[in-house]
Parts: structure tokens; sequence; C-alpha cells
């Protein structure tokens, strides 16, 4: 099994960089997603502290063609924010599109910029930082702890977390766990296969559609890129055991009486234990028992939330906000279709069934909201960064013999879909840190900086440099599955 090489105190220190990076990630989850001026004042301090202490580093390197071709695509959407906020003259109200991308790209140059094992502590301490947001929703929901950690919803109580939105936490801990599910299909240890249970227990308990969609379709392309046995015994020991913890807990879900946090420590370990046992199981045990696991534990989830969500509108993907915010939406961005109403300006508004006016800031769709407030090339160029990024992460595959494993990749691309189908179905791009966390996943899966540099100045010479990556020579890592 590989480990992370150590130097001569036997241990691998994390970067300045990647420490700074951390922290900002921890104020970010903490600080109610950086959806507040406030916490966006210090996200900026923390990694403009980032980019300085990682500067060294990108001085004397090179990108390759599909990392400057993102790093385009992403000054074209800040550009265009500017030129949108100035034709509909509020010049200003394109700060903030512009600080975001900025963001976006420090954030991903500084994880590029990691070794080999600073990116393997880094990875880490995120999902141990996913796993604690998971758990302040797990824990809220089952204990009625009033720290807006669940809310009410249609008799079903759902899982806020520390982003304080469950829709916005289903984003991020669904990335999360795809990067774990990703991990553990090289590192068959306990903890990253309890930080998939973890993560799925979360994202679970949030009960939102479009998370749990976006989540989905990122399994197929997980699926698509790991193959059928790989994932299989990368992620069903995990589901298998968020499965029983959300099962013993299924009632508290939708009883009005608070669960005692002893119960929910006891069905979550319940949970973690099961996942330790099957981590080491052959496929043919794993698979027989998911069937006999998930059938049960949708059972049991049936006599709790899920009966209840059936009757509700939360069965459908639509709902009356979104069915009246999206139309109002594309009505802005078709009277502006050009340079759209500005950053922030687009004011969407309707008439109720009962002829009142409603109205809303977000149309609960990035790509109608894109429209409305950047006219359609704001929302061509959201979607050429997306596609440009999937095609980076593709293109870079043969950049560098020292990139990362090839799970990790697919990973990343799994969670670049997942948060592309997540934006059709909520604002993810106004919670900070979902972006940016994507943005930290995608620099993972990139190959580091210095190895570009050398790759690059000795094919000049006519040399093909070739080496190996601990990494890469574990993709298939001997002993017991």
């Amino acid at each position: 099994m590989w480990r992370p090489r150590s130097g001569a105190s036997g241990s691998v220190r994390p970067s300045p960089a990647a420490a700074l990076l951390v922290v900002a990630f921890a104020v970010g989850y903490v600080g109610q997603g950086g959806y507040y001026p406030a916490v966006q004042r210090m996200l900026v301090v923390l990694l403009t502290g980032a980019a300085m202490a990682a500067w060294g580093r990108h001085r004397s390197s090179r990108s390759c063609l599909p990392v400057r071709r993102m790093w385009w695509a992403a000054a074209a959407v800040a550009v265009w924010a500017v030129v949108s906020a100035s034709v509909n003259g509020v010049p200003a109200s394109a700060i903030g599109t512009v600080g975001l991308v900025a963001g976006l790209i420090v954030v991903c140059s500084v994880v590029r910029s990691l070794t080999v094992d600073e990116r393997e502590l880094f990875v880490v301490a995120l999902l141990s930082l996913g796993c604690v947001v998971a758990l302040t929703g797990w824990f809220g929901v089952l204990s009625h702890i009033n720290l807006e950690l669940w809310v009410a919803d249609i008799g079903v109580r759902r899982a806020s977390t520390s982003i304080t939105y469950p829709s916005a936490a289903a984003g991020l801990l669904g990335m999360l766990a795809l990067i774990a599910i990703a991990r553990a299909a090289h590192r068959t240890t306990v903890g990253a296969h309890a930080a998939v249970c973890v993560l799925l227990v979360g994202l679970t308990a949030t009960c939102s559609r479009v998370g749990m969609l976006a989540f989905a379709i990122g399994i197929v392309v997980l699926l698509a890129l790991l193959g059928p046995r790989d994932l299989l015994l990368a992620a069903m020991p995990g589901a298998l055991g968020a499965g029983v913890a959300l099962a013993g807990a299924a009632p508290s879900f939708v009883f009005a009486a608070p669960t005692s946090v002893t119960h929910a420590v006891l069905v979550l370990g319940a949970g973690l234990g099961l996942t330790a046992v099957l981590r080491r199981r052959s496929p043919t045990f794993i698979s027989f028992a998911s069937a006999v696991g998930l059938g049960l534990a949708a059972w049991a989830v049936w006599r709790g939330a899920l009966g209840v969500l059936v009757d509700t509108e939360r069965w459908s993907l639509v709902s009356p906000l979104r069915g009246s915010a999206q139309p109002a939406a594309i009505d802005v961005g078709l009277h502006h279709p050009l340079f759209g109403a500005g950053p922030g300006h687009a004011i969407l508004r309707w008439r109720d069934p009962g002829g009142a006016m409603d109205g809303t800031r977000y149309a609960h769709n990035e790509y109608a909201q894109a429209f409305a407030e950047t006219g359609a090339v704001g929302l061509a160029l959201i979607v050429g960064l997306i596609a440009v990024a999937f095609l980076a992460l593709r293109d870079t595959r043969s950049a560098s013999p020292l990139g990362p494993h090839a799970s990790l990749r697919a990973g990343a691309m799994a969670a670049l879909v997942a948060f592309g189908v997540h934006s059709a179905g909520d604002f993810p791009w106004r919670i900070p840190v979902l972006p940016l966390t994507l943005a930290a996943l995608v620099g993972l899966a990139l190959p580091t900086i210095s190895n570009t540099s050398r790759n690059n100045s000795e094919s000049k010479g006519g040399k093909r440099w070739m080496t190996s990556s601990p990494i890469l020579t574990t993709s298939r890592m001997a002993g017991p599955r």
C-alpha cells in the first residue's frame, strides 16, 4: 500500500500554501458557505496568502495547453461580466463575479502546485472537513440542535449542515462523496471507506432532489471511468454502512420528537462498523450484501421519510418556486439577449395563481440566471468553462507521467459533471465554497506544475522524460479486497 513519502523526520509536512487553503475551506464551510461579505473578506485574505506562498512554484513553470485553455475560459467569464455590468451602467456589480473567478484560478493553481505527497494530505484534510459538515447536519436533524443545522420542510426534517441550506449542502457533500469513492478505489483503508459512509449519510439527510440527481449522474460517470468492479468495491461498503445508519434513524426524519444524541451515535457507529467489515470482502460477497442490505434499507426508509416524500411535491423535480422563477429569468434574458440585465441586477417577477405579484432573487437555475444577468454570451461562457475544464481533465491524462492517480481524475470529472447538473436546479455558484471546492478537486486531478515544467523543458531537447509515481504504480494495490 502506498503511503506519502517521509522526510528525515519521518512525516510529510504540509506546505504553507496548502495549510492556508485548508483554513480557507474550514472558514467557508463553517461560515455558511461564504455567502455573506464578512466571510468572503476572510476568504480573500486566506486565498491571497495561499497564492503568495505558492508563488515561487509558479514563477518558473509553464502550464500545459489544456490548463491554459481553462484559464482563458475562466478569464472570459470575468471579462464579459465587466462588459455586461458596464453596458448596464453598474460596473461595480461585476466585482463579485471577477472575485469568484480569481478565487477559482487561485485555488486550482495552488492545489496544482502541490507535490504528490502534499496532495494526499490536502485531499485527506478536505474530506475530513466534508465529514464534519455532514455530521453537523446529521446530528442537527436527529437532535433538533437549533443552530440552523436542520430545517422542517413538508413534514420532513432536512439536514442544512453548517452551510445552512439543504440543496447547497447536498451539492458540496455530493462532490466530496464522489472524490471519496474514487479515492477508495485505490486506498482500501478504514478511513477512506468511512469517509464515503459519512458523506453519503450527510448527503441523503439533506433530502435534496437536485443534489441526489446530480450525485447519481456523477456515479454513472464514475462507472464509465472506473468500471463496475472498482466502483462496486469502492462505493458499496460505505453505501451499505450509510444505509444501515439511515435505516436506524429513519423515523427521526418525520417524527416531531427529537432523537437522542446517543441513538444518533449508535446507528452511525453501526453503519461505520459494517463499512469496516465489508471493505475487505470479495466482489461477490459485497454484491450479495448490497442486494439484501439496500433492499432492507429502502424498506426502512420508505417507512420513514420516503413515505412522506411520495405524498408531497418533493417527489417531483419541479417545485412552484422553480416553475415560476426560471421562466421569469428567461423572460429577462429575452429582453436583454446580448448583455443581460447586469450581474446581480436581474429582477425576477411573476404573478401567482391568485393574481398577486411574486418574485425572488435567484432562478434556482444557474444557466437561466446567467442568461438573465449576462445574456446569451454570458450563458455560453459559463457552459464553455465547465466543458473546457472537463476536457482539460480528459486531455491531461497523458500530459505528465507524474499526474495524479486515474481514479482521482475520474472522481474530479464526476464531481464536475455533478456540479454542472446541480447548477440546473439550484444556485451553487452563489455559495462560493461550492465552486471553490470544485476548483480544488480539478486541481488535484491535473499534473503538478513542477512535473509539467520539467516534462516540457526536457521534451524540447528531444528527450522523452519518463518516471514512475507512487500513486500511478499502485492503481491496483495488492492485498485483500
